[in-house]
C-alpha cells in the first residue's frame, strides 16, 4: 500500500498468469489496477515483444509518474517509455539482473545476461532517482547520477530483548534442530540444492542426526525431493509453500534454529534481515549486500559448500553460541527498522512528485 498512499491511484504493469487457486490473500482496491504480461523470456512470448511494448508505452504515458522496480525486463521498457515521453520516473534498484538472469535455468537466460546488464545499467543512470535495497553494493554496479536513496525492502520490528529470552528459551527446550532457507523453489540460484548437501554432509559424514531442514517459497518442490530421496534424507526436509508476507513468516521463523541464506545472487536479503530480527544466527553467501548485514565470519562463497558445512556444525554443537550470535544479529536489524527506512523512503516519494509538478 505505500505507492497508494504516497501517489493515489496505482496501475501495476506485471507478469500474471491465471491460477484456478492461491493462498495468499486477494488484492481488492478500487485505487489499483493491474496490467499483467506474460513472461517474455520464453520462446513461445518473445515473438509477442512489440505488441507488449507498445502495450506498456500507453500505459506508461497516460500515467503522472513511473516506478521502475529493477532488475525486471517490464521495468525496464516502463522506464524507457517514460523517459522517452519526459515522464519523471523512479528505478528502485532491488538485485544485480546480470547474476539473476545468468543463474536462471535456461540457455536464454545464459545468453541474455550480459545484454540485461547493459540495459539495467542504463535506466538506472538516467533515472531522477534511484532506491536501492543496498548500502553500497549495488549503488556500485549501476550508479545513478540522480538523487540516490538506500531503502532496503525489509522494513522489520525487530523483537524485544524480553521477547527474545523467551524465543531462546524455546528454542533451547527443542530435540530436533531446525535450518531454514527462505527462497522460490523454481529459479535456479536460491541455493536449495546446496543446502540439501549441506544436510547429507551433517547426518551421515558428522553423525548429527537430529537436525532436519525447511523451505519456504513458491515453486514445485519435484526436483528437490528426488535430490533429497537419492541423498537418504527426505524424512528430513520439508517444504512448507508460501504463507503471506509479514507475520506469518516471521512465525515460520520463530520455528527455526538456524536461517541459512545459500544464495548464488541477492540484493539484500530480506529474509536475512527477518530472520536477524528475530534473534536468529544466520550462515549466509558472500553475495550482493549480504556482508552489509553480518559478520565476515558467517559468510561464505557461494561455491564453498565445505565452509557452509562447517560453519553450520560450529553452530550445531554448541548451542550458547547459537544464542550469542542470534542476539549479535537482533541487535544489528534494529537499524532497518520500519519507521528510519519508510521516513527515508517517503523523502524520495516527495522529490519525485516535486519533478512532476515542475516538468
Amino acid at each position: 500500500m505505500r505507492y497508494v498512499n504516497a501517489f493515489g491511484n496505482l496501475q501495476v504493469i506485471c507478469r500474471g498468469r491465471k491460477v484456478a487457486s492461491c493462498n495468499l490473500p486477494v488484492i481488492e482496491n478500487p485505487s489499483i489496477d493491474f496490467l499483467p504480461f506474460p513472461n517474455l523470456l520464453t520462446a513461445k512470448n518473445i515473438i509477442r515483444y512489440f505488441s507488449i511494448k507498445n502495450k506498456i508505452g500507453r500505459a506508461v504515458r497516460n500515467a503522472d509518474i513511473v516506478i521502475a522496480r529493477l532488475p525486471s525486463l517490464l521495468g525496464s521498457l516502463a522506464a524507457k517509455e517514460a523517459r522517452n515521453a519526459n515522464i519523471p520516473y523512479l528505478v528502485e534498484v532491488v538485485g544485480d539482473v546480470f547474476e539473476s538472469v545468468y543463474n536462471h535455468r535456461s540457455r536464454m537466460g545464459v545468453l541474455l545476461a550480459h545484454y540485461s546488464e547493459y540495459i539495467m545499467k542504463k535506466e538506472v543512470s538516467k533515472a531522477k532517482i534511484s532506491i536501492y535495497v543496498t548500502e553500497k553494493a549495488l549503488q556500485k554496479k549501476y550508479p545513478c547520477a540522480g538523487k540516490v536513496y538506500s531503502c532496503t525492502n525489509a522494513m522489520v520490528e525487530p523483537i524485544a530483548d524480553e521477547e527474545f529470552s523467551i524465543i531462546r528459551a524455546i528454542r533451547s527446550s527443542r530435540d530436533i534442530y531446525t535450518i531454514g532457507l527462505v527462497g522460490a523453489l523454481d529459479v535456479g540460484y536460491k541455493g536449495q540444492d546446496v543446502a540439501l548437501e549441506c544436510l547429507r554432509r551433517l547426518i551421515f559424514d558428522f553423525g548429527q542426526a537430529n537436525v532436519c531442514i525447511r523451505f519456504l517459497g513458491r515453486g514445485d518442490p519435484a526436483h528437490l525431493r528426488a535430490i533429497a530421496e537419492r541423498y537418504g534424507v527426505a524424512d528430513k526436509v520439508f517444504f512448507d509453500g508460501i504463507v503471506p508476507p509479514g507475520d506469518a513468516v516471521l512465525c515460520w521463523m520463530d520455528r527455526l534454529d538456524i536461517l541459512l541464506q545459500a544464495s548464488k545472487q541477492e540484493g539484500l536479503s530480506r529474509a536475512v534481515i527477518e530472520g536477524m530480527s528475530r534473534g536468529l544466527p544466520v550462515v549466509a553467501t558472500k553475495v550482493g549486500g549480504t556482508d552489509e548485514l553480518l559478520d565476515e565470519k558467517w559468510l561464505v562463497e557461494p561455491a564453498d559448500l565445505e565452509s557452509m558445512v562447517a560453519l553450520l556444525r560450529k553452530l550445531l554443537s554448541n548451542p550458547a553460541l547459537m544464542q550469542k550470535v542470534g542476539f549479535e544479529n537482533l541487535n544489528t536489524s534494529r537499524r532497518y527498522d520500519t519507521n528510519v527506512i519508510e521516513n527515508r523512503r517517503q523523502s524520495a516519494f516527495m522529490d519525485l512528485l516535486s519533478y512532476r509538478d515542475g516538468r
